[in-house]
């Protein structure tokens, strides 16, 4: 399992549907980056893109997980993490396959 060890995660690629966050004191925010993975071109026919494209963000608000709890949300298989503030945290990936743990210091 790889770890990082960094005060912000930007754009970190997820590969299972959710994550479990666990804070300490202080709160951690952060938000889902979406990712278009097909695309129709003129032809009509749907095809995967070479590159993923972001179209946006997944929730309308960042997300505000409190201090001292441990909170799983959707991210989806993807997308892209951006952990926008907080610190002392452990952002972990939650499925049949967990590949990455990021801790915030």
């Amino acid at each position: 399992m790889a770890i990082q060890v960094v005060n912000a995660v930007s754009n970190t690629a997820w590969t299972t549907e959710k994550v479990e966050i666990a804070t300490t004191l202080s709160n951690v925010t952060f938000q889902v980056s979406v990712t278009q993975l097909t695309y129709v071109p003129a032809n009509g026919r749907p095809q995967n893109a070479t590159m993923t494209t972001p179209i946006g963000n997944l929730y309308s608000n960042a997300i505000v997980v409190p201090g001292n709890t441990v909170q799983q949300y959707y991210v989806g298989a993807g997308n892209y993490l951006n952990i926008i503030t907080g610190n002392a945290f452990t952002a972990s990936q939650c499925g049949a396959t967990p590949l990455t743990s990021v801790t915030g210091v």
